[in-house]
């Protein structure tokens, strides 16, 4: 994850990754996933929409849509 105190053009210039824990819908498996946010997404603050990907579960190898649950959303107040 991108540094807060570095300016924007020194940061890490790939996209911030989130890890997971998700439960499979049909096994119950449960498994750790690393959700990539979206291309231009170096920090927490920076993320508009929960990243979203397809998993596969190591059990039973149904897949699904998943989305990052651990996500905060940040706007503007106002």
């Amino acid at each position: 994850m991108a540094r807060v105190d570095e300016a924007r053009e020194d940061r890490d210039k790939h996209p911030i990754q989130l890890p997971a824990m998700v439960d499979c819908p049909e096994c119950d498996t449960v498994f750790a996933v690393v959700f990539t946010a979206q291309e231009g997404v170096f920090d927490l603050e920076d993320l508009i929409d929960a990243p979203v990907m397809v998993v596969t579960c190591p059990g039973c190898e149904y897949a699904w849509t998943q989305d990052y649950e651990g996500w905060i959303a940040h706007s503007d107040a106002g």
